[in-house]
């Protein structure tokens, strides 16, 4: 997960959740360009960051352009893994200490990145290696169909919508015999990208590291756990199995407030209500082609009856006194207004599971990566609409945004989905039954090793351990070079830090 605020994000819930429960939890994460991110996060969770050179400005430029104008498929996933491998030869060249210092600690637990993070397969690998120690995956997006294949867990891939939904047409379709055509060459597609190519270049990566014969089918099968952030109640049925815990109901929790005058602006009684716009901190509205952006000045135009809240960084807009456009918007706080009436969104993950935890129907134009999947599937259940990046006209745009407000079914729909969601003995985070599968890990693992220091095995006895979540790269690792410094070859933790087992047994209160 270089690079990505966003995979931070998805895994801060569940080491807050930790954190809470008594155990020292760190995300470990290499950041490209990015400003200096906090060492100390909410609920006690630590952050040790590898800060990495930015990307060029042409290199950013063209990044930022393609998402407007290019479809994802699934050849192009080799990219971003290939990205992720080179980011490890950077951290390992130079800026070493900063990798190797968090390497050398004995982490009880690894949570490691599923997605584009050769750091954390390194990382999560050694440190089952050297210490014995479990570790498991943190899928921050729904499975992809190579891995669901490798961990044998027979989802039939010509059944349900393609990871790489196309946004034209905007469908799926299980009797028609030329989508599940379609879905099974992105699944074929998307394995010679993944499964074989993307898998080359990892062995290359964590190579570096001594792991000469990495391959996916092996890593998954050292991994004690699958976490997955992605809300399993709203996909395509799909199997499953017991080592998938599934976290992705979820709801996020904000302190930012609304302030006083965004409240007064969408509290006017003249409102029919709130429609708020938002494209994540990935799309760049500098970059947008024009025919997009005079679709959105049109629309919301046309919408003078509601009071419109954009969350832009862009060129300069004129618009009306309807529209109030913002840099930063509190979104959580938002959508949860009750006079919030239609979210317009790119259909990132956590932009999705906010509109269901708040129940607000969505208009969405998916940019890049699985939003074009969200969207349908959204729509699918009945909450959601959805304009075309490459033909979305104002006209379009403002049909779809009045079929969703004018048509009470969308609202009733959404809530339906979030009630779904939520019909649980408790949210998945409070659940002992997830700790209890953590436990499990552990107690299998001992049978294992022999060795008594783990983690998971102190959750069930309510003590103290030490976790690493990765939002990149992840835990304790051995360096294989003979003339490598004697201390990275130890298997004593970084004297900075003490060893876990160090830590005394504390019982939590009831």
């Amino acid at each position: 997960m270089h690079f990505s605020k966003s995979h931070i994000i998805s895994m801060q819930p569940l080491a807050e959740a930790l954190s809470l429960r008594g155990h020292n939890v760190t995300i470990y994460a290499a950041m490209q360009g990015e400003a200096a991110m906090p060492t100390t996060m909410d609920n006690g969770v630590t952050g040790r960051w590898v800060n990495l050179p930015k990307a060029s400005e042409e290199d950013t430029k063209r990044f930022s352009k393609m998402i407007w104008t290019m479809d994802f498929g699934p050849m192009v996933m080799a990219w971003p893994f290939n990205l992720g491998n080179q980011a490890l030869t950077k951290i390992l060249t130079k800026q070493p200490d900063a990798w190797w210092s968090v390497a050398n600690e004995t982490w009880d637990l690894i949570f490691a990145d599923e997605l584009f993070s050769q750091s954390s397969y390194a990382m999560a690998l050694m440190s089952k290696q050297r210490h014995g120690k479990p570790f498991a995956v943190f899928s921050t997006a729904d499975m992809l169909s190579t891995f669901a294949s490798i961990n044998s867990l027979g989802r039939n891939p010509a059944v349900n919508p393609s990871f790489y939904t196309s946004s034209e047409p905007f469908s799926f379709n299980a009797t028609s015999l030329l989508d599940r055509f379609y879905v099974t060459k992105d699944f074929i597609v998307e394995y010679l990208s993944v499964g074989l190519l993307s898998e080359y270049q990892s062995r290359s990566g964590v190579g570096q590291l001594g792991f000469n014969d990495f391959t996916w089918s092996s890593y998954f099968k050292e991994a004690q756990l699958i976490i997955s952030d992605y809300p399993e109640r709203m996909n395509h049925p799909v199997p499953t199995g017991n080592e998938i815990i599934n976290i992705g109901a979820t709801c996020s929790v904000s302190n930012d407030k609304m302030t006083q005058e965004l409240l007064s602006f969408v509290n006017d009684e003249k409102s029919r209500g709130t429609i708020y716009i938002a494209f994540g901190s990935n799309v760049q509205w500098d970059y947008a082609p024009e025919h997009v952006l005079d679709a959105f000045l049109t629309a919301i135009e046309a919408l003078k009856e509601y009071r419109i809240i954009w969350s832009y960084k862009g060129p300069q807009l004129k618009v009306s006194n309807h529209v109030k456009i913002l840099a930063w918007a509190p979104q959580i706080a938002i959508l949860n207004h009750p006079k919030t009436k239609l979210f317009i969104s790119h259909g990132g993950l956590k932009s999705l599971k906010e509109a269901i935890c708040s129940a607000t129907p969505v208009v969405f134009m998916s940019i890049f990566a699985e939003q074009t999947h969200n969207a349908l599937i959204c729509n699918q259940l009945g909450f959601a609409e959805y304009v075309n990046k490459h033909t979305v006209t104002g006209a379009d745009l403002l049909r779809q945004a009045r079929k969703v407000l004018e048509n009470d079914a969308y609202l009733a729909n959404v809530r339906k989905v979030k009630a779904m969601n939520n019909d649980r003995i408790m949210p998945p985070l409070e659940e002992d039954r997830m700790f209890l599968w953590l436990s499990d890990v552990g107690k299998r693992s001992l049978r294992e090793t022999a060795k008594e220091t783990f983690v998971c095995r102190r959750l069930a006895a309510g003590s103290r351990g030490r976790a690493l979540c990765p939002g990149t790269t992840m835990a304790a690792a051995r360096h294989v070079d003979d003339e490598a410094p004697k201390q990275l070859l130890s298997d004593q933790p970084h004297s900075a830090q003490p060893h876990a087992t160090e830590y005394p047994l504390q019982q939590r209160s009831p």
